[in-house]
């Protein structure tokens, strides 16, 4: 007869509580964060700074799930319950320090910030019971499964994510009740951040099981590696080395996007080096043994094109942070290339572990990404006003003075050019200003240009123009108010003829030709944040006198070089003519 065991729901709520036990404070910022996420959905539009709170604390409570997992882990290789405290206390401290320099309405730091502390808080887990042992026995098993246990977490989440939401949609159409659709957004935070995290940390392995005797290399992950990975790998560094013989011959370098397909290969390299780590040092496979000596050793030409690479798109646009990790990891990879090609006694601990160093050191600081890149930009944009006094700005020239200013304001940083002008860049923050490159340049009266323009030999199909925040309009003796948001070919508010703006409601028809044509003389293709009185039409006809804003104007150029309105937004003050 065939037993089949059923779930026992004593044994699994034993082992929910021998979790919760284990990892409490995992668990409650696992909770924490699930409730905040459910809570965020329901909140209005308006409520800006609410939801900017309720989002920090959900970034700085899902990091911990994984950083107070690592520090309990580290706290059980230690041997001793004070360090449990220790480390604990420790770990709430710093995400409490964390949550309180984070910027209240999130810049772009801060989200850069959390993602980079978010791949700390992983590797630590893949390290911390073995921080403090020299050896190297039992941790690439206890990393085995570490990822085994991640890939089960997730598909046994989605399963189960995606029959409870089949189940509410079914509910939905069968008997007609109606759920809302951020139940099923509710669900999948509910599902994914309880279940999951339940799942993953109730099957990480106790002190005493970490350095029992290697289990069996899986059959599964061999034919994965051997079969797929490592095959990948093959193909990947055959297209780079072809690449690199092309670009050595024709000079040509790429447009930003090699460093991303190298740093792909790498990390699928090194993926595929570290899982068949034991069967490589084993030597039952000798074409896997060849692998691992040489992968590393491939790597170190193709780092020094990467090298060469970003030079050259630093040199032409400056330092970026993205472009600083690009430095960051391809040093880090020419380390590990080196350490594994020519080191004699290896240890792969040193891949997570020096990684994470890294990143840290990275994530604050003069040195790290942000101080760095702050700096490069300033001084090219000191660099460039230099040349605007001596003899003018190409245009090209402009859009990069123009882009810097960008650059530091997305960033809240504008006060690093604070000594090259006479007015307040902070007093634009307070104002909420977006156009803080084009006020900062008329000191310099040097043209604005923004990312999208073209130089005029070279005019867009497409213009954009839209009207700045926070600004006063001018009533004047106007004694009627019409507001259009949305403005097409259609409707009772539309765009004849590409020019005409027609109001059924006051029978009367405006030609916007003249205002277009000014408009594109003044402004060629791009896209433009201006002022009010930039965008304003003032005139009367037979039916109204009329003083228009436009919110927005977007125009497209026709096979004749004429540009024609595609739509557009207004506001609109009027008095009607009486009839005579």
């Amino acid at each position: 007869m065939i037993s089949i065991k059923t779930p026992n729901i004593r044994e699994t709520g034993a082992m929910v509580y021998a979790t919760i036990k284990r990892f409490p404070l995992a668990v409650i910022s696992g909770c924490i964060a699930v409730f905040a996420s459910c809570y965020f959905v329901d909140l209005d539009f308006e409520s800006t700074e609410l939801k900017n709170t309720f989002l920090r604390l959900i970034m700085v409570s899902s990091l911990g799930i994984a950083y107070f997992t690592a520090l309990k882990l580290m706290a059980e290789s230690l041997g001793q319950r004070f360090w449990k405290y220790v480390l604990g206390a420790l770990g709430v401290v710093c995400l409490v320090i964390y949550y309180s320099v984070m910027s209240a309405d999130l810049q772009v730091v801060d989200w850069v910030r959390y993602i980079l502390f978010g791949i700390i808080a992983h590797l630590m887990v893949s390290f911390a019971p073995f921080l403090l042992v020299k050896g190297k026995e039992g941790f690439w098993r206890y990393n085995k499964n570490l990822f085994l246990q991640i890939v089960t977490a997730f598909f046994f989440a989605m399963v189960i994510y995606m029959g409870l939401a089949l189940a509410l949609l079914a509910l939905d159409k069968l008997f007609d009740i109606n759920f809302s659709s951020k139940l099923y957004l509710k669900l999948f935070y509910v599902v994914s951040g309880l279940f999951s995290m339940l799942y993953f940390l109730g099957g990480m392995p106790r002190q005493q099981e970490l350095y029992a005797d290697e289990e069996a290399f899986s059959k599964g992950l061999s034919v994965f590696t051997q079969y797929i990975l490592i095959p990948l790998v093959g193909i990947y560094n055959l297209i780079l080395y072809i690449y690199t013989i092309k670009i050595l011959i024709s000079w040509d370098w790429p447009r930003g996007w090699l460093g991303y397909l190298f740093i792909s290969y790498a990390v699928l390299g090194i993926l595929s080096y570290l899982l068949i780590y034991p069967l490589a040092q084993s030597g039952e496979r000798g074409w896997l043994r060849v692998f691992s000596r040489w992968f590393f050793f491939s790597l170190i030409p193709l780092v020094v094109v990467l090298f060469l690479a970003i030079y050259r798109r630093v040199d032409e646009y400056g330092l970026t942070e993205n472009r600083y990790f690009l430095y960051l990891l391809d040093f880090w990879l020419l380390g590990m290339a080196v350490y594994f090609s020519f080191f004699k006694n290896k240890n792969i601990k040193i891949v997570p572990l020096s990684l994470a160093i890294v990143i840290l050191l990275s994530s604050f600081g003069p040195w790290g990404a942000f101080g760095w890149s702050a700096r490069n930009q300033v001084n090219r944009f000191q660099g460039l006003i230099k040349k605007a006094e001596a003899g003018g700005l190409s245009f090209n020239e402009r859009k990069d003075v123009s882009s810097v200013i960008h650059y530091l304001a997305r960033r809240r940083k504008l006060a690093h050019l604070q000594p090259y002008f006479k007015a307040d860049v902070d007093s634009l923050y307070d104002h909420n200003y977006s156009g803080y490159a084009e006020v900062l340049l008329r000191e310099y009266e040097i043209d604005y240009v923004n990312e999208w323009q073209r130089d005029s030999t070279m005019a867009s199909a497409f213009s954009y123009y839209s009207i700045k925040q926070n600004y006063y309009l001018n009533v004047g003796d106007y004694d009627q108010f019409l507001s259009c948001s949305q403005v097409g070919s259609s409707g009772p508010i539309k765009v004849e003829d590409w020019e005409n703006l027609v109001i059924d409601s006051l029978k009367t028809s405006i030609n916007l030709k003249p205002f277009i044509t000014q408009l594109k003389k003044k402004h060629s293709g791009g896209s433009y944040d201006m002022e009010p009185d930039q965008l304003m039409l003032e005139g009367e006809n037979d039916d109204i006198k009329f003083k228009i804003y436009f919110l927005s104007v977007s125009l497209r150029r026709d096979a004749d070089g004429q540009y024609e309105v595609q739509g557009l937004g207004f506001n609109m003050f009027f008095k009607k003519k009486g009839k005579k």
